[in-house]
């Protein structure tokens, strides 16, 4: 259990850490750290219309078959178009920011000892 003065003294360390590098503080707020996916869940659709288009443009390039490999183009460029449009849609306010901070430097959702 810590003293009173060592909490004190953490808080102020918290306090300095927060002001000096707001990033690393957003990060190591409870609740934030999660595990990243290079690709969202719900982009499933469009991932598989590109790989689709991308089919196409194999097999029309391989078969020299240029309807196929237009419409594999148009495929693959729908796809990367939804998939930015996607990517722009997504809330830019990270997890946890519209939760306050109690005063006395607990975290939300627990008690003070």
């Amino acid at each position: 259990m810590l003293s009173e003065y060592e909490r004190r003294e953490l808080a102020l360390i918290e306090q300095g850490l927060a002001e000096e590098d707001r990033r690393l503080a957003d990060a190591l707020r409870p609740g934030s750290l999660r595990v990243r996916t290079p690709w969202p869940r719900r982009g499933w659709l469009s991932r598989t219309l590109l790989g689709f288009g991308i089919t196409l443009v194999v097999l029309g390039v391989l078969t020299g078959a240029d309807g196929v490999f237009m419409q594999g183009l148009l495929f693959s460029a729908v796809a990367v178009l939804w998939m930015r449009w996607q990517s722009r849609s997504k809330p830019a306010t990270p997890p946890g920011a519209g939760r306050p901070r109690p005063a006395d430097g607990t975290p939300p959702g627990r008690r003070p000892a």
